[in-house]
């Protein structure tokens, strides 16, 4: 692992949620052949090629450059905005997943929804905030009713072939 750092900008509770599934300390030591690692693995530039580091207002998510087999850190240390797109949207898939596998189960049932979130949250190191709870019952709420479309269309398809 190189000392050597990258800076990306994201949400307050998806880099709390990051650094805390990732031993919680700043900056984040990625785990080997991980998402995230394999990202940057493949997005990561030589310094070279003229690559701007965008400025970052509030608090940056920090990630240590892992040291890949045929990319130095010393030499490969740059990424390009289109990689930081790439990592982040990896990010908040892996966050959907993370919370729908840990509440889905449990979401239907009369828990008020904010106790739920909020214990979710504060079981996952993220600061339970206002601003953070509003993001995370956001994404929770897209979700539900992105799954819940799908089990409706399954349901449709599935009614009309037994009419045909």
């Amino acid at each position: 692992m190189s000392d050597i750092t990258l800076s990306f900008q994201c949400e307050d509770y998806l880099r709390q949620w990051f650094i805390h599934i990732n031993g919680g300390s700043s900056p984040v030591r990625l785990k080997k052949n991980t998402p995230e690692s394999n990202c940057l693995q493949f997005a990561l530039r030589s310094k070279s090629e003229n690559i701007s580091s965008p400025e970052i207002a509030g608090t940056p998510l920090v990630v240590f450059i892992p040291c890949f087999r045929f990319k130095n850190p010393k030499d490969y240390n740059s990424i390009t905005e289109t990689g930081r797109k790439m990592f982040l949207s990896i990010l908040r898939m892996r966050f959907d997943e993370q919370i729908w596998y840990d509440l889905h189960s449990i979401y239907n049932f009369s828990i008020p929804k904010e106790d739920l979130i909020y214990t979710w949250m504060e079981s996952h190191g993220i600061d339970p905030t206002e601003k953070n709870f509003n993001a995370v019952a956001k994404r929770l709420q897209r979700l539900r009713s992105r799954t819940l479309s799908k089990v409706r269309v399954r349901n449709f398809r599935k009614n009309s072939k037994k009419r045909d």
